[in-house]
């Protein structure tokens, strides 16, 4: 892993957490017993195979269309319609790489101000790498252990087509709300390669939460954060990266 990547890596780590719906409402999409065909299933899966479609782009020149959009989370009573979201600043850029270093930019839309230091170094130049959110994707998953197996409820959800192609699903979620991942979902080929994923996760602390979501598929990633700090309102900020080639 490159200095570009561990930096990706440890911004990331530092405020990763999960997004909508409460831990009870995820839960409770599962039934009570695991799908003892979804559990099999899983520990079958070639994970590596996302990373590598990434990992693939270090070694040749390609271009990415990065979009950043920040908002003000205002927090309203349940009376109200819940929390609303106040639009703060957006950021689109393209950028062009040549063995995994940056080469060009071109700004393509830009307002509002990037002033928080989370907002600057998801666009710093230095922020960049072809294996976008490395530590998300690499890797061994927890609920793969089957020493970790009774921690988690597994199903397979119905099929879904995806380039045309018929996909199976698959669905995980911890049978204890202790922060962490919250729900992970995956879609997967004839060969059992996982080729699209989304995983949500919370941490929390006394006066502070994190939520966040993580959608990845082939040449297009979007992280999705809500920091809610102490003595300061929650702010949230989506990042998308696509890969043009």
């Amino acid at each position: 892993m490159d200095a570009s990547t561990s930096l990706v890596v440890a911004c990331l780590v530092a405020v990763a957490g999960c997004a909508s719906g409460s831990d009870e409402a995820q839960r409770a999409i599962l039934p009570l017993s695991s799908d003892s065909v979804a559990v099999s299933a899983i520990l079958d899966i070639q994970w590596d195979s996302l990373s590598a479609a990434f990992d693939a782009l270090s070694t040749q020149p390609y271009t990415e269309e990065q979009t950043l959009e920040v908002w003000n989370v205002v927090r309203r009573g349940e009376e109200t319609g819940g929390p609303t979201e106040a639009p703060r600043a957006t950021r689109r850029v393209r950028r062009s790489f040549v063995d995994d270093s940056l080469v060009a930019t071109e700004t393509i839309d830009s307002s509002g101000t990037l002033s928080s230091p989370w907002a600057a170094r998801l666009v710093s130049p230095a922020a960049t790498s072809a294996v976008p959110f490395a530590h998300w994707i690499d890797g061994e998953p927890p609920y793969r252990s089957p020493r970790r197996q009774e921690e988690f409820y597994f199903q397979q959800l119905s099929d879904t087509t995806l380039n045309g192609e018929s996909r199976r699903r698959y669905r995980v979620v911890p049978r204890e709300a202790s922060g962490g991942l919250t729900l992970a979902e995956f879609t997967t080929n004839n060969e059992q390669q996982v080729v699209a994923l989304r995983e949500r996760r919370v941490e929390s602390a006394p006066f502070f939460r994190q939520e966040s979501e993580l959608q990845v598929e082939k040449d297009r990633v979007v992280l999705d954060i809500t920091i809610d700090p102490p003595a300061r309102g929650p702010r949230r900020y989506r990042l998308e990266r696509v890969i043009l080639r």
